[in-house]
């Protein structure tokens, strides 16, 4: 398993998350900042706005997008053994983020299941809560995304703008029936962002612009509609 953590000015979690990982192949990738630190490093020194998705693919680019990945975020510390993440055998793991994910089924501690297509997770579901702060995917996967999007993991035209890239991969992982499990025994640090306190934030009309774009995207290589 490939590991690639994207940061953006997060310098202070780069030793915590580094101790985590730093017995699988892995990469960071910073997003236009050059922190004073030895780990495996890529940089992006391109573009504007949000670039998540972008980083993650230069990430996965650095090991010629071969092998499983888990994409971490910068700001989110793993907790508990990563290697049960493939053993799992799935093409797909969401990973939990503690007391503080507001996903009813990550409520559930030291579990690891395949999300229920009946209770709601379907790819027919615009808020289908598929998010990459803490995502598995595998060479057959990968392999998926980037033959549906051009070359890339993560949608480009989501590049800019807040939202909605890691939303894509479910839906095409969905569409093609491609089960995704969860797990809570690993967990990260941090929070889920939401715009629901805030409607009128960047963020909240970051995702707004994202989704109009995603509903053209499901119409196009899906022929789905929301």
């Amino acid at each position: 398993m490939n590991i690639v953590v994207i940061n953006k000015n997060q310098e202070d979690k780069i030793n915590l998350i580094e101790d985590k990982i730093h017995e699988f192949n892995h990469v960071f990738c910073f997003d236009r900042y050059k922190p004073d630190t030895t780990v495996p490093a890529v940089y992006n020194t391109e573009g504007t706005g949000f670039l998540a998705g972008k980083c993650r693919d230069i990430g996965a680019a650095y090991f010629d997008y071969k092998g499983d990945f888990l994409f971490l975020d910068g700001d989110k510390v793993p907790e508990g053994d990563l290697n049960i993440i493939p053993e799992i055998g799935a093409d797909c793991v969401l990973l939990g983020v503690g007391k503080n994910d507001h996903r009813r089924f990550m409520q559930q501690e030291n579990i690891t299941k395949e999300y229920n297509w009946d209770e709601g997770f379907d790819c027919k579901n615009p808020l289908n809560f598929v998010y990459s702060c803490g995502i598995y995917l595998s060479q057959k996967a990968v392999d998926l995304m980037r033959e549906i999007n051009g070359g890339r993991i993560f949608h480009p035209c989501f590049d800019g703008t807040w939202g909605d890239e890691d939303r894509w991969i479910g839906d095409v992982l969905g569409f093609y029936k491609i089960p995704i499990f969860y797990t809570t025994k690993v967990t990260l640090s941090g929070h889920i962002t939401s715009t629901r306190d805030d409607p009128m934030s960047e963020k909240a009309q970051n995702l707004h612009i994202n989704m109009i774009k995603r509903i053209h995207l499901r119409q196009e290589k899906l022929g789905l509609q929301f």
